[in-house]
């Protein structure tokens, strides 16, 4: 067995977060030790009820942990049992499936008094309830117990269900109106119900001059409740629940009551399923999103490495388009000077109110504007003229 040390405030967490009886089996102690424990480091205890609230979803409030009593130190040595050394989810498997074993034969009551609070609760909602078409009771309001029977049974479904309840709560699993179960930490909901007979009608006989009517469909149907109970599973219809038995129901040679055990066994194997099923598409659902991710990236560095591709190509264009203009101003100086060469050489003259001259000047502006080396001159290719307006007729 393992040593675990707590402070005070961690003990007054642990106690105020679990029953005194789950906590006790877990530091090895009777619960009239951890009471003891409590009362010398002054560490105040839920009060009686306060379990039954809370799991009812009504308010609580806990007692504030009072000042530490200098006589006494700040840490408190316990002992922890084995099978809560290591908390992972192969051990609290185990751990749960322990509880199970010892809640294996459940005792149902002949009455009702001192039934569980979610007992108390629902049948007073199902007082008030109506019949419906086929016998079972049908409640306006949303039940703190999912249980749907005859007025004839609900005496007997309830105190099936007392029965549950009880051995549940006692072995310390978590239950919510619903009831919803805690086991593996996944939510279990279950509840009870009554199987209805069907019962085939013979129609009265059909005017000839009416609509003709089908043999195979000329039966009515009637449902009634049939006294046999079932217990069920809800939500059991998932993929997680697949080749997992969902319903318990009277039968023959062993009624309902004797099943119950099996039962919470069953909630067990489904708590289990649907805990890997979980983890499973967890797990699946983490490798999907980290390959989007990884697609992602890959995707943004694609587009990048084509961007800066793009804006390369573009600056090498750039810089042939220059060194092709650059290159063609240069080739028309050089014609700029060969005209020069010929009119001196013809005696043409060149002055600048010349023929000769004015086109000189034209053409070496021409040169500037194509060498990207020197400041271009305004000219009218530069201008913006918009295309004559389209007029309907």
């Amino acid at each position: 067995m393992g040593q675990i040390s707590l402070t005070r405030q961690e003990l007054y967490d642990q106690v105020w977060s679990k029953p005194v009886s789950q906590l006790a089996q877990e530091f090895c102690i009777s619960d009239v030790g951890l009471a003891k424990l409590c009362r010398r480091f002054d560490i105040p205890r839920p009060p009686r009820g306060y379990w039954a609230k809370l799991r009812n979803g009504h308010r609580v409030r806990k007692a504030p942990l009072p000042a530490t009593n200098r006589e006494l130190g700040e840490v408190i040595n316990l002992t922890l049992a084995p099978e809560y050394q290591s908390r992972d989810s192969d051990s609290e498997i185990a751990w749960e499936s322990n509880l199970v074993e010892e809640i294996v034969d459940i005792e149902v009551r002949s009455s009702l008094r001192g039934a569980h609070p979610l007992i108390g609760e629902t049948k007073e909602q199902l007082a008030a309830a109506s019949t419906g078409e086929n016998g079972l009771l049908a409640s306006k309001e949303t039940l703190a117990l999912h249980i749907v029977v005859s007025r004839k049974q609900l005496h007997r479904a309830l105190l099936i269900m007392d029965a549950l309840l009880k051995a549940l709560d006692k072995a310390g699993f978590p239950i919510a109106p619903g009831p919803e179960l805690t086991l593996c930490d996944q939510a279990i909901r279950f509840g009870i119900t009554e199987r209805l007979d069907t019962q085939r009608i013979q129609p009265p006989d059909h005017d000839l001059s009416g609509n003709y009517q089908f043999g195979h469909s000329r039966f009515n149907k009637a449902y009634s409740p049939s006294g046999r109970l079932t217990l069920y599973v809800l939500d059991a219809d998932r993929q997680w629940a697949a080749g997992c038995h969902r319903s318990w129901s009277d039968a023959k040679k062993q009624k309902l009551e004797q099943c119950l055990g099996k039962f919470v066994a069953g909630l067990m194997k489904l708590a289990r399923r649907k805990r890997e099923y979980e983890q499973a598409e967890a797990e699946r659902k983490a490798l999907e999103e980290a390959a989007r991710e990884k697609r992602e990236k890959e995707r943004q560095r694609r587009a990048e490495r084509r961007q800066r591709q793009q804006e390369e190509r573009d600056r090498v264009d750039l810089l042939l388009q220059k060194a092709e203009d650059w290159r063609q101003s240069e080739n028309v100086r050089a014609l700029i000077n060969a005209m020069k060469q010929q009119y001196s050489q013809s005696g043409v003259s060149v002055l600048p109110d010349s023929e000769e001259g004015k086109w000189l000047n034209w053409a070496a502006a021409q040169a500037d504007r194509l060498d990207p080396l020197v400041e271009s001159p305004p000219s009218i290719l530069d201008e913006h003229i918009p295309d004559e307006p389209a007029y309907r007729w």
